[in-house]
């Protein structure tokens, strides 16, 4: 997707257009490129044409609107560096005392923002993201498509942070607050390699694979739902972590090549040194227990791989 084409997608979501008028819009390109752009946009499902000049954001469009991309095609998110993709975040907020925040529901309504009435509270939509909130805290989903690439998770991490800065200040003008101090948690966190070589071994092969903790909780699964061929970490407390560890050990295994017989040396040199792992070792056979059953003979390789990287991990 061009960079115009997109520009007018995000300016229908921001502006929060229930039905978006072509007469309106300019971002100094002519009236006919306008027309086309939004003829484009039709043809391929991300809008909805209701009227003369008169346009609805479709599902599909909203989720291009909030991630940038539908497809690995897009152009304009090639320009980024894409190793790690962080996504699925969801910050836990407490609030400080505010003036008369019984009234939220009344502010809302009379912003014209997209809300419902959850248990306890109120849900709104703002800056493409769910906010949820209570008389003490808010609960900050970001949107189902948005996506911060980088080169690391750290990177990730940090862009994450900046758009919860931005939720944050248009929250504050909203409801025309001034400076104020949040306290908060962050209680889910995805990290993706995309393009992994073992995500798409997998994919290729048909199989499923997930990995728990000595604790029984997921920390690291393959998915493909984005066709990224990702290995994803997804622990609510560690994911930024362990990326970081798996990262480095597929980095390691480009350089020194990925083949068999590497991979089987560097099971041996871990293995043999059993006192340097000591108690580690019983840990580890829990996590291998907990790797989903019905995995194919010949994909013993692979678990021995996520073997290295979970003792890196306890190493570490």
């Amino acid at each position: 997707m061009k960079d115009k084409e997109l520009n007018l997608l995000k300016y229908m979501y921001k502006n929060q257009e229930t039905r978006f008028n072509a007469s309106k819009y300019s971002d100094n390109i002519s009236r006919r490129t306008i027309c086309r752009i939004l003829k484009k946009l039709e043809n391929s499902g991300f809008i909805t044409k209701t009227g003369r000049g008169m346009y609805l954001l479709s599902k599909k469009g909203v989720l291009m609107s909030e991630s940038g991309f539908v497809t690995s095609d897009n152009k304009s998110m090639k320009k980024q560096p894409r190793e790690v993709r962080g996504h699925g975040f969801r910050f836990n907020i407490k609030l400080p005392k505010i003036k008369d925040w019984s009234d939220r529901e009344f502010v809302i309504k009379s912003k014209g923002l997209i809300h419902k009435k959850i248990a306890g509270g109120i849900s709104v939509r703002m800056l493409g993201h769910t906010v949820k909130m209570y008389d003490k805290t808010l609960d900050v989903y970001f949107g189902r498509g948005w996506s911060a690439y980088s080169v690391t998770a750290i990177g990730s991490w940090e862009k994450a942070l900046v758009e919860l800065r931005k939720i944050l200040r248009e929250f504050r003008s909203i409801f025309n607050l001034g400076v104020l101090r949040f306290s908060w948690k962050v209680s889910k966190q995805h990290f993706s390699l995309i393009n992994n070589i073992l995500a798409k071994d997998y994919r290729e092969r048909g199989d499923k694979l997930n990995v728990y903790n000595e604790d029984g909780e997921l920390w690291l699964n393959i998915d493909n739902s984005f066709n990224l061929d990702e290995l994803e970490t997804l622990h609510g407390k560690t994911a930024k972590d362990d990326n970081k560890i798996v990262q480095k050990d597929f980095n390691d295994l480009k350089e020194k090549g990925w083949d068999r017989e590497f991979i089987i040396s560097s099971i041996g040199q871990l293995t043999s040194n059993m006192q340097y792992y000591g108690e580690n070792m019983v840990a580890h056979v829990a996590v291998m227990k907990k790797i989903d059953a019905g995995l194919k003979e010949d994909s013993i390789i692979r678990k021995e791989m996520l073997n290295i990287f979970k003792k890196i991990n306890k190493k570490l």
